[in-house]
C-alpha cells in the first residue's frame, strides 16, 4: 500500500473512531464514572502510544521538542479531554449528550479563527461569515435534535454546565491544533502521546457519582 492510499485508509478509520467517541464515552462513564473512565481510557491509550514510540525508536525524539510544545500543548490536551468527558458524563439524558457533542464540534470554526493570530494566517472576507454560519448550523442542529427550540433552551436552563464544558473543550482543541503547528512545526513525534498519559494519571481513581439512566 502506497503512502497516499495508507493516508486515505487512516483518515477513514480516524473518522469512524472520532464519530463514535461521544456515544462510547457516555456508555463508559455510566459504568465506571466519568473521570475514572477518562483516566483508564487515556492510561491505556498513552501506554499503547509509548509502546509504539519505543518500538519505532521515536521516543527519544520527544525529548528534543520544545518545552512550550510539550507542556503547553500537554496542558491544553488534558483540559480538552477532561472537559469533554465531564460534559458528556454530566449530561442529563441522551438528547443532551447529543447536544453537547454538537457544541463540541464548534472546534473547526475556532481553529480557523485562532489560526489568524497564532499562525499569522491572512484572514479573508469570507472567514467571519463562514464561522458565524457554522456556529448557527450547530445551534440549529442542536435545537432540531430535540424536535423544538424550546427543548434545547429548556435543557440549557436546567443543566447548563455540560454546554460550557463542551465549549471550553472546543476552544482548547482549536488552540492545541494551531499551537502544535507553531511550536512543533513538522515534527513527527507529537505531544499527544505523553499527553494521553498525563490525562490518565491526572485523576486515576476518581469516580464522581454517575447516572444509571440516560433516558
Amino acid at each position: 500500500m502506497n503512502e497516499k492510499s495508507r493516508g486515505t485508509v487512516e483518515g477513514i478509520l480516524a473518522l469512524l473512531f472520532w464519530g463514535s467517541t461521544i456515544a462510547f464515552s457516555r456508555s463508559l462513564a455510566d459504568k465506571l464514572g466519568m473521570l475514572t473512565a477518562a483516566s483508564y481510557t487515556f492510561l491505556l491509550a498513552g501506554g499503547l502510544s509509548c509502546t509504539y514510540l519505543i518500538i519505532s525508536r521515536r521516543l527519544r525524539g520527544i525529548l528534543h521538542l520544545s518545552r512550550a510544545y510539550l507542556f503547553g500543548c500537554g496542558v491544553l490536551f488534558v483540559v480538552y479531554m477532561t472537559s469533554l468527558y465531564v460534559a458528556i458524563g454530566t449530561a442529563s439524558n441522551r438528547l443532551q449528550v447529543l447536544e453537547v457533542g454538537l457544541v463540541n464540534y464548534l472546534w473547526p470554526s475556532f481553529t480557523l479563527v485562532t489560526a489568524v493570530p497564532i499562525l499569522g494566517r491572512r484572514a479573508r472576507a469570507t472567514l467571519l461569515p463562514g464561522c458565524l454560519l457554522g456556529f448557527g448550523d450547530v445551534l440549529l442542529a442542536a435545537a432540531q435534535a430535540g424536535g423544538a427550540w424550546q427543548v434545547f433552551v429548556g435543557n440549557l436552563e436546567t443543566n447548563w454546565s455540560p454546554y460550557v464544558l463542551a465549549f471550553v473543550a472546543a476552544v482548547c482543541w482549536a488552540l492545541y491544533s494551531n499551537l502544535t503547528r507553531r511550536w512543533a512545526g513538522g515534527a513527527r513525534s507529537g505531544a499527544i502521546f505523553p499527553s494521553r498519559n498525563r490525562t490518565g494519571t491526572r485523576r486515576p481513581t476518581t469516580r464522581l457519582p454517575g447516572r444509571n439512566s440516560v433516558d
